[in-house]
């Protein structure tokens, strides 16, 4: 059960990239050369399909209107390549450019159909690392972990972007949280935080916070209370108002969506104690017991992290009483 970091880039047309594109992307995915096209219409004609469906996600991500839906690029380019037949196409290219929109769309069970055979039919396309990337989305959202790692796996065979590589370390970690293996979590976050640290980018930056989230709440898992209190501290003196874990936070999505709530609530705890008056540490104090409530609620019968859960709850209970003992003493604190 695991918070996932969103996919940073969509495919691009060449010299243009779509917003949080990586480089290495559009120095792979040239067009045809002109002596391709002189012997192939085909090749010609599919490749200016690929380049019109994601010059279509491009120019709606760059140029928002409130009257237009957020995704209507993306619906705009699945039309695109779905007129075009792509996913009968002999081009593996536009068989992954559909795919990645059918992740982007959530529309996972598609997307995992389309690109597991796009990818078994040409593992070497210079789109393949794309299609991994969004092929272990598809089975992150769907509750799929061990998919999920293989694709990763094949994913990192040839990514070389430091901040691409530091996100996909850290969801490989949220996957091995969700599969139970809290120590290959805690490896994985420790190595998400060293690689994500050395990079500058605000991605990075929102990378090394996550990574120390998810840190924080593997070792609190594992029974490593004093660590995850540690941790969880450390994550708020980088993100005090929580906004990297909350649902305004669109670049990252939970499975299961509950899964927000024991984040928010250890990050409630974490602040019941760096808070500078009573009054603010009995309200985060609440604000614990509340989302670890939510968390309890929403639990399944079989979830291994409730007794845990229920186990916080419990002391945020507690610690409204102790703090506002505290508060009683202090009439005069300022709020």
């Amino acid at each position: 059960m695991s918070a996932r970091r969103k996919p940073l880039r969509l495919a691009i047309v060449v010299g243009a990239v779509i917003v949080c594109a990586c480089p290495n992307t559009a120095r792979a995915e040239t067009p045809p050369t002109v002596w391709d096209q002189a012997k192939d219409q085909t090749t010609r004609d599919r490749y200016a399909t690929h380049a019109l469906a994601m010059r279509s996600v491009e120019e709606f991500s760059l140029h928002k209107d409130d009257d237009v839906p957020a995704n209507f690029g993306l619906i705009r380019a699945k039309q695109i390549l779905e007129a075009a037949h792509a996913a009968e196409s002999p081009d593996p290219l536009l068989r992954i450019d559909l795919g990645e929109i059918y992740e982007k769309l959530e529309l996972n069970t598609a997307a995992v159909a389309l690109l597991q055979p796009a990818l078994a039919m040409a593992p070497g396309h210079v789109a393949a690392e794309r299609g991994w990337n969004a092929l272990a989305y598809a089975f992150a959202r769907m509750d799929r972990p061990a998919s999920e790692l293989a694709a990763y796996e094949q994913y990192l065979r040839t990514e070389v972007d430091e901040e691409q590589r530091a996100s996909a370390t850290l969801n490989m970690a949220e996957a091995e949280m969700r599969r139970g293996d809290l120590k290959a979590a805690i490896t994985g976050y420790e190595e998400a935080v060293r690689l994500a640290q050395d990079v500058r980018t605000g991605g990075g930056v929102v990378t090394f916070v996550l990574s120390i989230w998810g840190l924080a709440v593997a070792k609190d898992r594992n029974a490593d209370a004093t660590g995850a209190m540690l941790e969880a501290r450390r994550a708020v003196s980088h993100d005090r108002l929580l906004l990297m874990i909350s649902p305004q936070n669109p670049g990252v999505f939970f499975v299961p969506a509950y899964e927000r709530s024991y984040y928010l609530g250890l990050g409630e705890l974490a602040l019941t104690v760096d808070s500078d008056t009573t009054r603010a540490k009995v309200q985060h104090a609440e604000r614990a017991e509340r989302r670890f409530s939510e968390y309890v609620k929403a639990a399944t019968s079989d979830d291994r992290w409730l007794r845990r859960a229920k186990e916080h709850l419990e002391f945020a209970r507690k610690r409204q009483k102790e703090l506002g003992k505290g508060l009683a003493r202090e009439p005069d604190e300022d709020p």
